[in-house]
């Protein structure tokens, strides 16, 4: 924010760079050993399972829900920079030779959130990264985390196959 109150414009993260470069010359010089003789996948965490990471509670989602319900323009605009970094850096993984994406969120619970919340802050963001995929990815499998599913909410994502881990 300026000092005027307006959201500017942030410089958007190279992914070729730092350490997701590294990631990306593993996945690379895994498909070349693999040499086509089996597929792997990518994980991916869904924009808003990232936010709730970097909030630093890496137990319960509690404290980016604080935030979206406290200043959901700040976290939109937070979720917006992930998103954009997310769907670039799924693009790179399928071109250093990924086969599919592992799309992971542990935030479509009504445990956390209401499912109006989930709607919000994440399948808004969720949507445009698989949507981004489609086509590209040979494989996309969705794994859901935690138990009172929002399923109703991810049960059309664009994806091959849903998995559910009912515990963390």
């Amino acid at each position: 924010i300026n000092s005027a109150g307006e959201w500017q414009e942030l410089p958007r993260l190279d992914v070729s760079k730092g350490a997701l470069r590294r990631e990306l010359e593993t996945i690379h010089h895994v498909a070349a050993g693999l040499d086509g003789s089996a597929p792997f996948m990518m994980t991916i965490f869904s924009p808003l399972n990232i936010a709730y990471k970097l909030c630093g509670d890496k137990l319960s989602g509690e404290i980016v829900v604080q935030h979206l319900r406290q200043a959901p323009r700040e976290l939109h605009a937070g979720l917006t920079v992930i998103r954009d970094i997310v769907i670039d850096y799924a693009a790179a993984c399928l071109e250093a030779g990924a086969s599919g994406i592992f799309f992971a969120t542990q935030m479509a619970t009504a445990d956390l959130m209401t499912p109006q919340e989930f709607q919000e802050f994440g399948r808004a963001y969720d949507l445009p990264v698989l949507d981004s995929i489609l086509g590209k990815s040979r494989v996309t499998m969705l794994h859901l985390c935690q138990q009172n599913l929002l399923f109703d909410l991810v049960a059309d994502y664009p994806v091959d196959v849903i998995n559910w881990a009912t515990c963390d």
